[in-house]
């Protein structure tokens, strides 16, 4: 795109041309930042909107060195590589970087960038529009800072709903321990010379309880920790086993028959580990309310790998979803629980879309509900070589 539009002159140039009468008015009044330089990067063209933005007047830059004004130091070199691309004849382009303004404040602008082509064919100028992104950019964080509130929220919830069960689960261990140290202080009080093997073995079986309670506190304490939305690559069997493991705290206790098939292996997904657990806690917990009226109690949780995919099920015996449920299950505010409010599914289909995978239910071999969902693998699987041709 060549353009010929008037700018202010550069030191040792002609003036406006007449173009550039009609252009300067219209600049300065649409919402937009242009700003246009020469080939040696000073600035001859500065609008209303820059000039809003900046702090600073058209006089005080006009000639100035651009690169010596607005940007941060990291990203001088940066602009500088999309300039030199301008001047060479490598136009229109576009980038994002950071503009600092008087007042000390960093702005985020998207710009969009062409060249002014002379009358002898060559770059004279490049002028560059921009949008300044930061209060969208801002807007787009609050938004992220209260979706991640609402997730902690909703595991805390979780978390509030299995108290008794939770409580049920770490006093197990804890009054297995305290069994073991009485029985190892009785056995010193009465036999002191002949028991050291015996009370090393009831101290063993000890530790092994307050491991047990250790590995359910940790669970819990991970699980209710703040996400921070980082993504880093984690084993997915590893993952649905963790989260299942809490999950299912209180489930025998229910008359729930659990299964784990988990058949993806060693496979990699770049997840945030608190949010897909967060799913996978909700669709069992879903899953053994979902089962309270009925005799048969079957819970069968798997995950196997399909392409270059990884799917994630949890099915139940429960009475499944009627069809009319089952259109807007995803949708807030939708349940089919008496005290439920409905958001863990939406939520639940939020954190999975943005992960790049699925969420979807459908009815069982069991008569249930199923819910599955998938996930990109980190690295996709090669394909397999075709098996070799018969002689």
């Amino acid at each position: 795109m060549n353009t010929n539009i008037g700018v202010a002159p550069a030191a040792g140039q002609s003036g406006w041309t007449s173009s550039g009468f009609m252009m300067a008015p219209i600049l300065d009044v649409i919402g937009a930042l242009v700003v246009a330089l020469d080939t040696e990067g000073r600035i001859v063209l500065f609008n209303r909107a820059c000039e809003t933005l900046t702090g600073y007047s058209f006089e005080e830059v006009r000639d100035q060195p651009f690169f010596d004004l607005f940007l941060p130091p990291e990203e001088v070199e940066q602009v500088r590589a999309v300039f030199a691309a301008l001047v060479a004849g490598d136009y229109p382009n576009s980038h994002t970087n950071r503009w600092c303004t008087r007042s000390g404040e960093t702005r985020l602008i998207t710009w969009t960038n062409t060249a002014i082509i002379g009358s002898g064919g060559a770059v004279d100028y490049v002028i560059g529009t921009g949008i300044d992104m930061s209060q969208r950019t801002a807007a787009e964080q609050k938004v992220q800072d209260l979706r991640d509130q609402l997730l902690r929220v909703t595991r805390l919830s979780e978390l509030g709903q299995m108290v008794s069960a939770l409580a049920h689960e770490v006093n197990q261990p804890l009054a297995a321990v305290m069994n073991y140290v009485q029985a190892g202080r009785r056995l010193l009080q009465t036999r002191p010379d002949e028991t050291r093997e015996h009370v090393l073995a009831l101290m063993d079986k000890a530790v092994g309880q307050v491991e047990r309670a250790s590995a359910i506190i940790r669970g819990l304490r991970n699980f209710a920790a703040k996400s921070n939305t980082r993504r880093h690559p984690e084993e997915i069997d590893a993952v649905v086993e963790e989260a299942s493991r809490l999950a299912l705290i209180g489930a025998s206790a229910l008359g729930v028959r659990s299964t784990l098939r988990l058949e993806a292996g060693p496979l990699l997904v770049v997840m945030d580990k608190v949010q897909v657990q967060q799913v996978i806690l909700n669709l069992i917990r879903n899953a053994v309310e979902a089962m309270a009226e009925v005799r048969r109690r079957d819970l069968v949780i798997e995950s196997v790998c399909v392409g270059d995919m990884v799917e994630v099920a949890v099915h139940d015996s429960g009475p499944g979803f009627a069809n009319s449920v089952t259109e807007r299950l995803f949708e807030p505010f939708v349940t089919t629980k008496p005290d439920g409010i409905g958001i863990g599914l939406p939520l639940s289909q939020t954190i999975i879309d943005a992960h790049g995978g699925r969420l979807r239910v459908e009815r069982n071999a069991l008569g249930g509900a199923t819910l599955r969902f998938t996930l990109p693998l980190a690295t996709p699987r090669p394909e397999p070589e075709p098996a070799p041709e018969g002689g």
